[in-house]
Parts: C-alpha cells; sequence; structure tokens
C-alpha cells in the first residue's frame, strides 16, 4: 500500500472545507459517500478528515458513511443504495455523468 494521503492533499482532491460547510448550512446529520471503486481505498482517510474538520468546525452531531456496494457505472448517483440508510444528503465524488435520478429529494452533493 501506498503511504496515506496528506491532509492538505485530501482538502484539494475532495474538497473537506467545501463540503463540512455545505453540511454545516443545511443542518445534515446523516452524509452518504459515495466513491468510485478505483479511490475506495482512500474511503478511511476521507472519512477521518471530515470528521476531524467537523469538529474543527463546531459541527456536532454529524455521521458520515460511506456506501461500499460496487455501481453499475461509477459516474452513476446511487440514490437506491443511499435510501437504506436515510441520510440527509449524499456526496458524489468522482466523474458524473448527472444522469437523472429515480424521483427522489435527496439533495446530492458533486466533488
Amino acid at each position: 500500500m501506498s503511504a496515506p494521503p496528506s491532509d492538505e492533499e485530501l482538502e484539494l482532491r475532495f474538497e473537506i472545507s467545501r463540503l463540512v460547510e455545505e453540511v454545516r448550512e443545511k443542518k445534515y446529520k446523516r452524509v452518504a459517500l459515495q466513491l468510485p471503486d478505483e479511490i475506495m481505498p482512500v474511503a478511511p482517510f476521507l472519512y477521518s478528515a471530515l470528521a476531524k474538520r467537523s469538529k474543527q468546525a463546531g459541527v456536532d452531531g454529524v455521521m458520515f458513511f460511506v456506501l461500499g456496494d460496487t455501481q453499475h457505472g461509477a459516474c452513476c448517483v446511487d440514490v437506491i443504495a443511499a435510501d437504506h440508510y436515510a441520510p440527509d444528503c449524499l456526496v458524489h465524488f468522482g466523474h458524473a455523468c448527472l444522469t437523472p435520478t429515480a424521483d427522489t429529494t435527496l439533495p446530492v452533493l458533486f466533488v
């Protein structure tokens, strides 16, 4: 395994501060994280960075969780998998085709 990503690399690549600010502003408490398979090994570091930055920003009571399913296409937003966990929003990382999703009111943030 290569070295874990630095805090700076995580911030730049995954827009940690922007996401935490969005979570704070919208008062989200349950946030699903969807990553394509090829960057899934970074998920624990991403989770830790989001939790740490949330705490630093005074955002309390937020639960981030990673959707570990393999998607048909990494570019597709998986609202069906997310709905099983009743999130307040879904964060989709990576390339996105922006194909309209099934009837859902789930807010989706793209990184």
